[in-house]
């Protein structure tokens, strides 16, 4: 049994940026990219592809929009906040223990005492 307790940090941990580009990002984007530039160009065409690109357009702007509202954005970007001190004291900690021997199964409980200085 191994317990730990935890020292309080000063500042906000900072996550490292990659700047690199995802590769499986850009196999998405381009192709999109190019089919709406086919579809504007065709649009000229014809009449119907017109009412299509303007579709396809909403569609990657809800898209687009829907992705930046990410629910971990804040700590991607930021990191986590620091880490609380375990406050000094002293600690009943409960045990519980189980043990069988594949017919019956055997229960033993006890308290021990932890003083964090």
């Amino acid at each position: 049994m191994v317990i730990g307790t935890q020292f309080g940090s000063q500042g906000q941990a900072r996550l490292e940026r990659h700047s690199r580009s995802n590769p499986v990002a850009w196999a998405f984007l381009l192709p999109g990219a190019f089919s709406l530039g086919g579809l504007a160009w065709a649009a000229r065409r014809r009449a119907w592809l017109s009412r299509l690109s303007l579709l396809a357009l909403l569609g990657l702007v809800t898209v687009l929009g829907a992705t930046a509202c990410a629910p971990r954005y804040y700590y991607y970007n930021n990191g986590p906040p620091a880490n609380p001190a375990t406050p000094a004291g002293t600690y009943t900690v409960f045990i519980t223990a189980q043990s069988s021997n594949g017919v019956t199964a055997i229960t033993n409980s006890t308290t021990m005492a932890l003083t964090v200085q």
